[in-house]
């Protein structure tokens, strides 16, 4: 079995966003709504490290990104700050976000959000 087009293997990098049932992205079988589009990759930080994620929100009704680990498991969402939704997250007025992974959080008066990769130096970032 392979990766979906979607899902990046290089470090720091996110897959381009595609729909599940889109050109290959389930020939080797799998699960995904048709109607949802999904992005992801692998993000790898040394000690200090961070790395930023910025973009714009599609036009959707629920959009969301998630850290997970090796496994596909999400982080510790119920005491930590590892996933956010659009709702959640600041965005300007065109819809753009700023979000840093990292195990320290931004300085208070950054205008940055932040997901908590709890202090591990890799894991999965996922999208949809």
């Amino acid at each position: 079995s392979k990766a979906p087009p979607w899902f990046s293997f290089k470090p720091n990098t996110i897959g381009t966003p595609a729909l599940w049932g889109g050109d290959g992205n389930n020939d080797d079988g799998g699960m995904g709504a048709v109607d949802i589009a999904y992005a992801a990759g692998f993000f790898k930080l040394e000690e200090g490290q961070s790395l930023e994620l910025t973009g714009k929100m599609p036009e959707c009704t629920f959009a969301n990104v998630v850290l997970w680990n090796r496994f596909l498991q999400s982080l510790d969402y119920e005491h930590r700050a590892v996933s956010l939704n659009r709702k959640q997250m600041s965005q300007s007025s065109e819809g753009r976000f700023k979000i840093l992974v990292s195990s320290t959080p931004p300085p208070g008066n950054s205008s940055w959000d932040w997901l908590d990769s709890e202090g591990r130096k890799g894991g999965i970032v996922f999208w949809r």
